[in-house]
This record gives structure tokens, C-alpha cells and sequence, in this order.
């Protein structure tokens, strides 16, 4: 854990370098607000994250997400010894499939892992998976589906030799309709290619659970050998920690997975033991709330200068806009203002030459969170990633001021941030992950609003129930 400052405008938190000198935040405007008194009363609301609580009070329920990557039993969760006996058993399924004593009905390994899942069951899989797959072995295959488009379904099970396919279904409820939809139409296929052998063997075989309802699961058709557990004290955008990030087990193996962990438990000790004017998650959280004050910042950008980044974007979005895009504070009063900006974001070198226009010149201000990873293959091209998120920062910043024409004139003074990971692994992304975490909670205590429920996404899934009877 490092709680040094490293210059007046950077921060650092475990492996993550945060630099302010373009953010529109001065170094006295950060030891003023921290010095705050509503400020010290977030914070100590902050700490109530690492006990038992009732931080999702809309649905009475506790948020212990952090309990997941705590394997030390630092922050005493009455939920630890259940947590580490469900760790116990993935890492002994995940071995038996790697060590082929897992197997199908002919004895032959399994080759592929299919994920069925929406929302927070795929999200934060996906991103993972994608980010690890460039420096880690992978013992098997992965795809995702995490739609109900049928063209896209029949295409992905073209591709796959479904006798050699695992398929894991993953949904809290077992009851998400699209999660259903697909798991429904992918056990046909699983009936159709195997119709000599009986139907109840074959779910057995080859289908895989993880739920908060395990005797849906069973109704389904999976053995309990297959049907692995989060509950209902893990909100989906922060369940990657819990069974729902099996698929990165299986792919990579049992250490890189808890790698993922120990690194998001750093971050957490991180968060916990920073005072608000070391912490860059404060800062970061206090700009943000700054943004939309000052700017009126519906639109903010988050833009990944690595292909291991590819699916920062989509990540971030749920987590921001599903924990903050609300208008209802934590007593129930209805706020009239805008408590979570639209979020943008790609990979650095294709978004600035498509959007990045209307961020240099557009009326409306959109502050940029520039995103680098740093590693020491391709130092060239390494070089050019990061010079360009210079370059861009310089621009937002300097504007062209002096243009007599109009369409080559920029007004400047647009904030940026820059946000580097050291040395990418597993470990360091487990807390670049949970870095975000933290930042979207913080910014929901400033606002004062509740950070994880999701009752218009609840609203959508009743009228598609409703309409389909």
C-alpha cells in the first residue's frame, strides 16, 4: 500500500499513479475541500463499506462486495468462512477440469467455456478476460453471450464443438428473462445434438450455475456439483469478485484469478487507510462532483490508450451510470439536478480521430480521463501511446487561442486527467478495478444518493414480464 504524495499535482494509490496537473484542481483547492467537514462525514460513512451494513437501504440490504477479495479476514465480514468454502470449491472444480477428471460423457476434455449472462454477469468477465489474454496462458476457451439476438446465438453455437463445451449460466435471480431466453435456446441445441442420450444427463454434463438461487438452478436441470453460489449482498456491476468471475478461473487458471483478488483487496486497504487529501479516489471523486457543478458535465470521457483496455468503456459505464444515474437521494427526496455524467470512452488512438472533435471544440464542456498501462514490451510503441495522451492533455488545455478563423479556433481550459497502471498483471488490474469502485461510491456519498440499487433497470425487466405474460 503507498500513501505518499508524489508531487503537488499526483497521487498515488497502490500501483496507480493519478496526475491532477490539467484537471482544473489546484493543490490548495484539493487540501480545502478534503478539509471539509461534510467532506469528514463522507468519510466516515465511507468506512462503514469494510463492516456489516445497510449500504443499499432501498432494498434492505447489505453491500459486502469487499468481503469477496478480503482472504485475510482483515475487515471481519460475518460472511468469510462461507465466501472462503466457496472459493474452496471453484478452485477444486477448476483443477478438475484443467487436470481432466472433469470431463464429458466420452472421457475426453472439455475445450470451451460458453457464458450466459447480462449486464454485471458479463461485464466485468469480459473485460478481464480480454485484458489478461495478451501476456496469460489460456487452459481453455471463452465466449460470452450476453444477448438474446438470435443471429448472434446461432452463429457463436456454430462455432463450437458442443461436445467439448461447457456452459455456464450465470444470473442472481435465475429468473432474468434474456439469461433464460439464451440458457433455454442453448439447451436445445444441447438436446438436438445429442438426441440419443437422455436429456437430463446431458444438462448435468454440460451446464454450470452460478446464482444466488441455487434450487432454480436445480429445477433447471444442473447437479449440485455444477452450481456454484453469490448472494444477494453482491450487487452485479461489483460480482466479478464473487463465482461470477469462474470463466476467469477456468481460462487462466486458479492463481491468476486470485491474483485478480489479492490486487482489489490492496486497493480496499488503500481506500480504508488514505485521508481524503493523500487519497486520489477522493480527489477523483471530488473533481467529478466539481465537473458537474461547475460545467454542468453531463458527458465525461474515459479513454484506454491499450488494447487491454478494449472494454474499459463498457465496464465503466454500467458501474457509473447504474450506481449514480438517479435523481432520488439516500432519504428519498427527489433532486433536481444531475448526479452522474454520460459516459464515453474507447481506445485512445481510434477515439481521437472520431469524437475527440466535439471534445476540443464543442460548447459543452467534457472532461477527459486519460488511461495508460504501463509495461516493458514494445517500449516504441509504448512511447507513441503515451505521447499522444500528452499531446491530447496539451491541447485541451492550451487551446489555439490566437486564430483569427473561426473553425481553427479553441477556447482551451478543457480539464483532462491522467491515469496510469504500473506494471500491468493480474494483481495491479484486480485494483485498477477496484480503484473505480471506490471512485463511483465516493462520488455517490457527495451526492448523496444511493449507490446500488438499480430500480430503473428493476422497471424495464417488469414490463418485458408484463408483455411477454
Amino acid at each position: 500500500m503507498n500513501k505518499k504524495i508524489v508531487g503537488i499535482n499526483e497521487l498515488v494509490a497502490g500501483n496507480i499513479n493519478v496526475d491532477f496537473k490539467y484537471a482544473g484542481c489546484t493543490d490548495e483547492n484539493r487540501q480545502a475541500w478534503s478539509k471539509d467537514y461534510e467532506v469528514q462525514q463522507q468519510a466516515k460513512i465511507k468506512n462503514q463499506l469494510f463492516k456489516e451494513n445497510l449500504l443499499n437501504p432501498t432494498e434492505q440490504r447489505s453491500e459486502n462486495h469487499i468481503a469477496l477479495r478480503d482472504l485475510e479476514h482483515a475487515f471481519q465480514f460475518k460472511h468469510h468462512d462461507k465466501i472462503i468454502q466457496e472459493q474452496v470449491q471453484i478452485e477444486k472444480f477448476v483443477q478438475a477440469v484443467h487436470n481432466k477428471d472433469d470431463v464429458n460423457h466420452k472421457g475426453e476434455a472439455w475445450q470451451h467455456v460458453l457464458v450466459i449472462g447480462v449486464g454485471g454477469s458479463s461485464l466485468g468477465n469480459e473485460l478481464v478476460l480480454e485484458a489478461l489474454k495478451y501476456q496469460y496462458k489460456e487452459h481453455i476457451g471463452c465466449s460470452i453471450l450476453d444477448n438474446i439476438d438470435p443471429l448472434e446465438l446461432d452463429y457463436t453455437l456454430a462455432q463450437l464443438e458442443l461436445s467439448h463445451t461447457l456452459v455456464i449460466v450465470i444470473s442472481k435471480t435465475f429468473t432474468t428473462l434474456e439469461t433464460i431466453q439464451v440458457a433455454n435456446r442453448v439447451k436445445a441445441a444441447y438436446f438436438k445434438e445429442f438426441k440419443s442420450r437422455e436429456q437430463k444427463e446431458v444438462i448435468k454434463e454440460h451446464f454450470v450455475a452460478v446464482t444466488a438461487q441455487p434450487e432454480r438452478a436445480k429445477a433447471f436441470g444442473m447437479s449440485a456439483k455444477h452450481i456454484f453460489l453469490f448472494w444477494e449482498w453482491v450487487s452485479g456491476r461489483f460480482s466479478v469478485w464473487s463465482s461470477v468471475g469462474l470463466p476467469i478461473a477456468l481460462v487462466y487458471g486458479v492463481e491468476v484469478w486470485k491474483e485478480l483478488l489479492e490486487g482489489a483487496h490492496e486497493m480496499d486497504q488503500a481506500y480504508h487507510h488514505q485521508k481524503c487529501a493523500e487519497s486520489p479516489i477522493w480527489t477523483m471523486a471530488y473533481l467529478q462532483d466539481h465537473y458537474l457543478k461547475k460545467y454542468k458535465a453531463h458527458a465525461e470521457a474515459f479513454v484506454c490508450y491499450d488494447a487491454r483496455g478494449k472494454h474499459l468503456h463498457a465496464y465503466l459505464q454500467q458501474l457509473y451510470m447504474e450506481s449514480l444515474g438517479k435523481n432520488v437521494s439516500v432519504e428519498g427526496e427527489l433532486l433536481h439536478a444531475t448526479n452522474c455524467p454520460y459516459v464515453l470512452g474507447g481506445v485512445g488512438t481510434k477515439d481521437q480521430h472520431s469524437y475527440f472533435q466535439m471534445i476540443h471544440q464543442d460548447e459543452k464542456v467534457i472532461p477527459v480521463h486519460f488511461i495508460g498501462f504501463k509495461d516493458k514490451e514494445e517500449p516504441h510503441l509504448r512511447s507513441l501511446q503515451h505521447h499522444s495522451i500528452t499531446a491530447q492533455q496539451l491541447a485541451l488545455k492550451q487551446g489555439r487561442k490566437k486564430e483569427k478563423n473561426k473553425n481553427r479556433f479553441f477556447s482551451g481550459n478543457r480539464p483532462s486527467v491522467k491515469i496510469t497502471l504500473e506494471d500491468f498483471n493480474a494483481k495491479n488490474l484486480g485494483q485498477f478495478l477496484a480503484f473505480w469502485e471506490h471512485v463511483v461510491f465516493s462520488l455517490s456519498l457527495i451526492r448523496n444518493i444511493p449507490c446500488f440499487d438499480q430500480w430503473g433497470v428493476e422497471l424495464g425487466k417488469e414490463k418485458l414480464k408484463e408483455m411477454k405474460g
